[in-house]
């Protein structure tokens, strides 16, 4: 999956940069942006329109990674809190006089019953 995604990410350099090559002409030429809200007005020096895209895609990667370092800090977290729940439960366990059993099916039973079978009774 690695491999799919590098092969992937190189494509998508290789034809982002064939698109630049072959649109200098157009992207070179300069663009004013302006906005205008009730009576206030902006208008931008002009710039050229493959600066516009760069500084948007940086924009947006920058947005991005400010979300996913904001997800990993939640995550993380989450998963001390769930250490420190797994390490307070193990504590309680062990305090315990009757010994843990773990069955087949993942239940924890501290007390186990003895199978009876059919001979037994």
């Amino acid at each position: 999956m690695r491999y799919i995604k590098a092969l992937f990410l190189i494509a998508f350099f290789f034809v982002s940069m064939l698109f630049f090559v072959q649109n200098t002409d157009d992207l070179s030429r300069a663009l004013v942006i302006r906005l205008s809200v009730l009576s206030w007005s902006y208008a931008s020096a002009e710039l050229p329109i493959y600066l516009l895209i760069l500084g948007s895609f940086a924009i947006g990667a920058l947005a991005a990674c400010l979300y996913f370092i904001a997800d990993k800090i939640r995550c993380a977290t989450r998963l001390s809190e769930a250490k420190a729940r797994v390490s307070s439960l193990e504590k309680e366990l062990s305090q315990r006089n009757v010994p843990a059993v773990v069955r087949p099916s993942g239940i924890t039973l501290s007390d186990p019953a003895p199978v009876q079978s059919a001979q037994d009774q």
